[in-house]
């Protein structure tokens, strides 16, 4: 029992390590993600100004 618990241990860091590579090889390659928002600024996000003294 006790050897089923470190071989998944081992298969976890294992598999985060393996994503954290494939990520950062993937930031290299192409950039980090940055999502891009296309909306109109609202009224709100303007800033009216004058309407408060």
């Amino acid at each position: 029992m006790f050897e089923l618990a470190v071989l998944t241990a081992i298969c976890c860091i294992a598999t985060a390590t393996s994503v954290t590579i494939y990520q950062r090889r993937q930031d290299v390659l192409y950039g980090p993600y940055i999502e891009r928002s296309c909306r109109q600024p609202s009224p709100q996000d303007r800033g009216i100004e004058g309407e408060a003294s």
